[in-house]
């Protein structure tokens, strides 16, 4: 190696360096602690003393002791050096680490891209450099030992001895300064979901959970209408069947990643997410577009594409997948089911506080609103199916839930008696049908107990007489609806059932 290669040599590489952006700039020089930038100088001299060789030689500064008898010249070496040395340093930058020391500069730089709103650079640092960090740093965190209570010495010190290391505080540090910043979030999340969703899976238990983290991000994938999670929640009735939703990894990565261990679910109270933009919505009673849930102008056919539009009908849509998902692999927490029963309540509120006109059959069916009330019964119902079908103990809170949204929409004068039992009447007759029945699981009980008392608003306060009114009302229209030619005994049985719960209110 002449000295003419290594001054081309050292123009390519300034060449480069003044090409690249500040930004790539900084990260390069990020990969590599100060030791190794010293080392870099140090080489760098010892490169220019090999070339330059024959010069000290003659000066006699070092003598021929230094030298191998027919090995390769100083030049090859310092060709041999610079190729190892460039090798090395592409390697680093590429596919390295960055120096545990560097942490802290690491996490000002990615601050700095937050503020200066560089989002798309910062999810492919994130996702390139950092992704292996995170899923250690939660892993480990979610086995941390309770101090307060657990004794054994060994495990605490494995635990700390494991912290220490280089991948655990670069997870920690992204995870709780970057992923975690609702300003990334925002941004970055309709970007790429998919990191934000393979992170919450993974956030399983109370030690990791991370609730207002979970529930932003959820919250975020609605108010965007992230194309790629709503539109895995098209056309999921054709992945039903016997064992419920069978949820695509390929086909639909974000909701099989959400849904693979409900723990994620339950203990970040992810549904919290789509809910809290659903009542924003029906609050306005119109999506982000300006589309009026109340507007009766649309075809009679609304197809999925356009209820889509409306975080409402979509949260709908996912709370019917993550309740499938716990019917069928028994996982016995139901309290997310409540949020069907506010749902009504808070369109029978918008109802209330406009003043709207009372809505009768004949004028609403074609109103977002309507579909998206019958959305809900319809769930209901299939939950019901599923139940039975699972031989399931979440059918006794299924059924509490249907009675207690009829009872909501009840309290509202401004909803006809025959609307409601339009939207109730699926579940209902089948019911009465004996659809799915199994008798293994008393039906009939559970249908009279919830029947007979629907809401713990169902009593003698005098606010609520007419709701309870209303309610027996909905109910008897519903029976007279039952059409009893040739009914079998189990049939007979059912109607003979609610008619003495119905007499029995007389």
């Amino acid at each position: 190696m002449a000295i003419g290669d290594l001054l081309d040599f050292i123009a390519i590489v300034l060449a480069i360096i003044a090409f690249l952006s500040d930004k790539i700039r900084k990260f390069v020089f990020l990969k590599f602690d100060k030791y190794e930038l010293i080392s870099f100088g140090a080489i760098f001299i010892f490169i220019h003393f090999l070339i330059f060789y024959s010069f000290w030689r003659e000066l006699l500064l070092f003598p021929k002791c230094f030298e191998i008898k027919w090995g390769p010249l100083p030049s090859t070496y310092a060709y041999v050096l610079t190729l190892a040395t460039v090798i090395y340093v592409a390697r680093k930058i590429f596919y390295g680490h960055f120096p545990k020391k560097n942490w802290k500069k690491v996490i000002a730089f990615y601050e700095q891209l937050i503020e200066k709103k560089e989002y798309v650079d910062l999810v492919q640092f994130v996702e390139e450099y950092h992704l292996d960090d995170l899923k250690k740093y939660l892993k480990l965190n979610a086995k941390r030992p309770s101090y307060a209570f657990d004794k054994i010495e060994k495990e605490v010190e494995e635990y700390e001895k494991a912290i220490d290391n280089r991948s655990y505080v670069y997870g920690s540090e992204v995870f709780n300064r970057v992923i975690t910043n609702k300003n990334f979030i925002r941004q970055a999340v309709n970007y790429r979901p998919t990191l934000f969703v393979n992170l919450i899976k993974r956030l399983k238990n109370q030690r990791n959970s991370r609730e207002e983290f979970v529930v932003f991000v959820i919250e975020q994938i609605f108010r965007a209408k992230n194309e790629m999670f709503f539109e895995e929640l098209k056309n999921l009735y054709e992945e039903g069947g016997k064992c419920g939703y069978q949820i695509n990894k390929r086909e639909r990565p974000l909701l099989y990643s959400l849904t693979k261990n409900l723990n994620s679910i339950v203990v970040n109270r992810a549904w919290k997410g789509p809910f809290n933009v659903a009542f924003e919505e029906l609050h306005k009673h119109e999506n982000i577009n300006g589309s009026d849930m109340l507007n009766p102008n649309y075809a009679e056919e609304i197809d999925e594409d356009h209820l889509l539009e409306f975080s409402t009908f979509a949260a709908v849509r996912f709370m019917d997948v993550i309740v499938q998902k716990s019917i069928c692999t028994s996982f016995g927490d139901d309290m997310w089911m409540a949020y069907f029963r506010l749902t009504i309540r808070r369109i029978c509120r918008l109802l209330e506080e406009d003043e709207i006109e009372k809505l009768e059959i004949g004028s609403v069916e074609n109103t977002i609103l309507y579909h998206i009330a019958g959305e809900i019964f319809h769930v209901i119902k299939r939950w019901k199916e599923l139940c039975l079908s699972k031989k399931s103990t979440t059918l006794n809170r299924v059924y509490e839930l249907y009675f207690e949204c009829i009872y909501e929409m009840s309290i509202s004068e401004r909803v006809s008696i025959e609307l409601i039992a339009d939207l109730a009447k699926g579940m209902f007759n089948s019911y009465i049908e004996a659809y799915g029945y199994d008798n293994e699981i008393d039906e009939e009980s559970i249908v009279k107990k919830h029947m007979s008392k629907p809401s713990t608003l169902f009593d003698s306060v005098e606010k609520y007489e007419n709701a309870d009114t209303r309610f027996k009302q909905v109910m008897s229209n519903l029976i007279e609806s039952v059409d009893t030619f040739n009914m079998d005994d189990i049939k007979t049985s059912r109607y003979n059932g609610v008619i003495s719960i119905k007499d029995g209110w007389n």
